[in-house]
């Protein structure tokens, strides 16, 4: 994304969110960089999940049906 980096783009989206239900929707990080540090920053600055890319099948089904994909 030329204009933002993701960490920009959450939180742009999270102050359209606030107050408003109707707009509540879970954000999912997805990032080549592969460092468990990288997963950690993501989920501490409020995305709900984060994918490691190259994005696995598993990986995405366990964190499109809520789970960790880890837990998968």
């Amino acid at each position: 994304m030329p204009e933002m980096n993701g960490f920009a783009l959450l939180q742009e989206i999270r102050q359209w969110q606030k107050g408003d239900a109707s707009r509540a929707c879970r954000l999912i990080a997805v990032s080549a960089h592969p460092a468990e540090q990288m997963r950690t920053d993501c989920l501490a600055r409020g995305f709900d999940d984060y994918v490691e890319k190259p994005v696995s099948r598993k990986a995405l089904v366990a964190v499109l049906s809520g789970l960790s994909p880890e837990a998968s």
